[in-house]
């Protein structure tokens, strides 16, 4: 009884409870970065920043999380760009308005078509 009791509970809470992203971007990167918009599968806006490494051939995706946003990681960006000599693109759930009009968690996670730039 107590499983299924606590299965309802997080259904019906579960935006409240694990999907809590912050609104304030509180850090941004120290080194050049691009910031880049592009649109879900569903139409929701999302929000990323590129860091460019001179060079690379390769891109480390970093997702943030269910708690905070991009600018809490901005740090382990600068980090695996430099010490890993590799662009970086950290992105956001979703972009501060759509966030704060839905905290629907599909509509905040991109697919890797979505992530992809030419």
């Amino acid at each position: 009884m107590l499983v299924v009791g606590l299965a309802a509970y997080f259904k019906f809470f579960e935006n409240r409870v694990i999907f809590y992203p912050e609104s304030t971007i509180a850090v941004v990167p120290r080194i050049p970065f691009d910031d880049v918009t592009f649109t879900a599968d569903d139409g929701t806006k999302l929000n990323g920043w590129f860091m460019p490494f001179p060079g690379a051939e390769r891109v480390f995706v970093i997702s943030h999380g269910n708690a905070g946003n991009i600018g809490d990681r901005s740090e382990l960006g600068q980090y695996v760009r430099q010490e890993l000599r590799s662009a970086v693109f950290l992105y956001d759930f979703a972009v501060m308005a759509a966030a704060k009009a839905s905290r629907r968690r599909r509509a905040c996670i991109p697919t890797f078509e979505e992530l992809y730039v030419t």
